[in-house]
């Protein structure tokens, strides 16, 4: 089991660490409901470095992406970042992820924890005659994400103001005690979030940092309840090959006026035809969900669940599962295989 840079710094201050992805990593610090209050109301803090990040350098690297990728990208600025996903052919969602385009510096990718090694070989596959060369640098860094309404004034206040200012999809340099730091704001999962990324061996200062700045610090539990309550899907988790971009509610990421990408012909097609046949949505339960399991109208399989968590500010499970498009309406009624009745939901289920 892999363990972020982080992890003694954790261990040392009593959090609840667990398994996630083949990573050790903190699932709570001991108060999941002052973690939960922080991210809705104030400023949290996650370490975030089991994600995946990867430098890509070469004059055709952007070029290259913008072609293989749904989204367009040729009009990226420095300092800017713009989300986008790697299809296979048949238009199934291989990683969703976030070009940072740096002054100076190869792009940065940042990745989900599951599928970096996917993402690179997809990109590998296509990368021919271009002058394109990935490297992948999880290991060696560290990503501490900063995140609720007053994650803006944390950053000011221990980054700067040009960190600490930013708006979604900016990206600026930074320094604490001599150390870089490189702040994104993604905004991620549906709420203010800036990533913090510096070198393993700074870390340690920058967290601590943050959190005496006053950020709560914040397991995975949180964030997750969190990222479901807003309805945002993560990658090998709500969205993997089994699911093309339209199902898993990523029209923002796709655009289709800018020409051919891996699994173009494929996603333009269920598009213009209105051939989607299922959709993400929210799910509304008495009793708690379980990831897999089925979702059934007259005992008949036409969903399945993939998040579930608690939601504090609905009082109730909750959770997100795709679900085949005659039954899309929200307060339509499921049955879930463990769980009971369950109630289809607009998204964000919490606002």
């Amino acid at each position: 089991m892999k363990r972020p840079p982080l992890h003694s710094v954790h261990v040392a201050s009593g959090a609840d660490m667990h398994e996630r992805h083949g990573w050790e990593i903190p699932g709570s610090f001991g108060s999941p409901d002052d973690e939960y209050e922080a991210f809705r109301n104030a400023a949290a803090v996650v370490d975030r470095s089991h994600n995946g990040r990867i430098e890509q350098q070469g004059r055709d690297a952007l070029d290259l992406l913008n072609r293989l990728t749904t989204n367009e990208l040729l009009s990226l600025d420095d300092g800017e970042s713009r989300a986008t996903v790697l299809t296979s052919d048949r238009g199934r969602v291989i990683e969703v992820f976030t070009v940072v385009r740096r002054p100076d510096r190869p792009l940065l990718l940042l990745a989900g924890a599951v599928n970096r090694a996917a993402l690179i070989e997809g990109i590998d596959r296509y990368t021919i005659i271009e002058d394109s060369e990935l490297t992948d640098v999880t290991e060696n860094t560290a990503q501490i994400a900063v995140l609720g309404p007053k994650a803006h004034m944390v950053v000011a206040s221990v980054l700067g103001d040009a960190a600490g200012a930013l708006e979604p999809g900016q990206f600026a340099d930074a320094r604490l005690d001599g150390a870089a730091v490189e702040a994104v704001r993604t905004d991620a999962p549906g709420i203010p979030s800036i990533e913090l990324i510096t070198a393993s061996s700074d870390a340690a200062a920058l967290w601590r940092a943050i959190v005496d700045a006053g950020a709560t610090p914040a397991g995975e539990d949180a964030y997750e309840t969190v990222r479901i309550e807003q309805g945002v899907p993560a990658s090998g988790q709500d969205v993997d090959e089994r699911a093309n971009p339209l199902e898993a509610n990523l029209m923002p990421l796709i655009d289709f006026d800018k020409g051919c990408y891996v699994g173009q012909e494929v996603i333009a097609r269920l598009d213009t035809y209105d051939k989607v046949q299922r959709r993400l949505v929210g799910l509304l339960a008495s009793e708690q969900l379980t990831p897999d399991e089925s979702l059934a109208v007259d005992g008949r399989t036409i969903g399945a669940v993939t998040s579930a968590t608690a939601s504090p500010a609905l009082g109730r499970p909750v959770g997100l599962g795709y679900v085949r498009r005659a039954y899309l309406e929200p307060g339509t009624r499921l049955m879930a295989a463990s769980a009971g009745e369950v109630e289809v939901a607009a998204l964000p289920l919490v606002g």
